[in-house]
């Protein structure tokens, strides 16, 4: 500032006034108390989300059940290890990626069911899933940990919790389904 006494005695009397009136805390409070770092989680349940209608055409196509139970355990059980060494709680992990397991699902079941009162046929140029989507979903779930563990303060202060469910928001994939954008950020509202 110009070393002008008469414009910092205006400055120091504005600051003190904003300073009293507690507009300088809720100015701090909204931006730099934020929880930026939800921002990536977010975009990583949006992305693991819009996968799933790729993964529901290749079981269209390949007539496979939506619900695959071994694959899931094993990419729980995975997980398990991971949320160990990380030092984030196992069972919170789990239930946060149960909770992304099945919102998937509920995307892919909602677009089979579709499908099915359509009797549409075969998709063509559908993404393989051993080699092309279950390893983007698997990068995708690796930095979703890393995320989970980077950001696990503010997720689990229940002080936090309207702060959370604002940084969270939008999940874009709820225009697939607004019920599966709900149940992926649900564990990390619940607590």
């Amino acid at each position: 500032m110009p070393r002008d006494i008469v414009f910092k005695a205006f400055v120091d009397q504005w600051l003190h006034m904003e300073i009293e009136s507690g507009t300088l805390r809720r100015l701090q409070d909204r931006w730099l108390d934020y929880p930026w770092g939800l921002e990536t989680l977010r975009q990583l349940i949006d992305a693991r989300l819009k996968l799933a209608p790729d993964v529901a055409r290749y079981k269209w196509n390949h007539q496979t059940p939506v619900e695959d139970l071994p694959r899931e355990a094993q990419v729980i059980a995975t997980l398990s290890a991971q949320a160990a060494g990380l030092g984030v709680p196992q069972a919170w992990a789990e239930a946060f990626f149960r909770a992304q397991i099945e919102a998937s699902k509920t995307v892919q079941r909602e677009l089979v069911q579709g499908w099915q009162a359509q009797k549409a046929g075969p998709f063509a140029d559908v993404p393989d899933l051993a080699t092309d989507l279950r390893p983007r979903l698997d990068a995708i779930t690796a930095q979703m940990m890393t995320a989970l563990a980077a950001n696990r303060a503010v997720l689990t202060d229940p002080a936090r919790r309207a702060d959370v469910a604002q940084a969270l928001q939008p999940i874009e994939a709820a225009a697939l389904s607004a019920q599966a954008a709900e149940q992926a950020v649900a564990p990390l509202l619940a607590r």
